[in-house]
């Protein structure tokens, strides 16, 4: 049994020891990386909704901060449904503060800032802001580098400056119509005391 373990623990080591080392803040791949986020920011500046799609790979998948996983379709999707809520975007920036690479890929972790302001049911103008840590992985292709996955760690959002609870819609319309019950529906029936 002690055999084993030491033979075990050996066979790790050796395949350690062979995989290609990881390289912590890789300063070119940082700036290659930095670069691609900030033409993707120059375009959703300019409320283009494609201004991501040649650096995501087909088999994209997102994880966001509650643990849904999103595809590169319903990405996109509710990409081109908050720009065209959108009325002006005010400020992106999408600054990489570290990567790790190893071989073909790399793990960024990545804050997002955007302050925009979008339409209410009215019409009207409000302020919206979204602050968001994420990891994301990339892959180096021969087409350059491509977004693989997406992880986010942490969201913060305000909407006239007042924090919005986490999972909260912005202008959420009741399924039914914009008319809501003033009293709130009981699910069972209440029973009269002693029955």
């Amino acid at each position: 049994m002690k055999a084993f373990g030491w033979i075990a623990l050996i066979a790790l080591l050796g395949l350690i020891w062979s995989a290609a080392p990881a390289r912590a803040d890789d300063p070119a791949v940082h700036k290659e990386l930095q670069d691609i986020y900030n033409q993707v920011a120059d375009g959703l500046k300019k409320k283009d909704p494609d201004a991501a799609k040649t650096y995501i790979a087909d088999d994209f998948v997102e994880r966001d901060g509650f643990g849904k996983r999103h595809t590169r379709a319903e990405v996109a999707e509710a990409m081109r449904k908050a720009l065209e809520d959108t009325l002006s975007v005010n400020d992106i920036k999408m600054d990489v503060q570290r990567v790790v690479v190893r071989g073909d890929f790399a793990v960024a972790l990545v804050n997002r800032h955007v302050a925009t302001t979008i339409k209410d049911p009215k019409g009207n103008g409000r302020p919206f802001t979204s602050d968001v840590v994420a990891l994301d992985v990339w892959q180096k292709t021969a087409d350059g580098w491509r977004l693989r996955r997406s992880h986010g760690v942490s969201v913060q959002q305000t909407l006239d400056g007042k924090p919005m609870k986490p999972g909260t819609r912005r202008y959420a319309t009741s399924r039914r119509g914009s008319r809501r019950r003033a009293t709130p529906r009981r699910t069972t029936r209440p029973t009269a005391p002693g029955h």
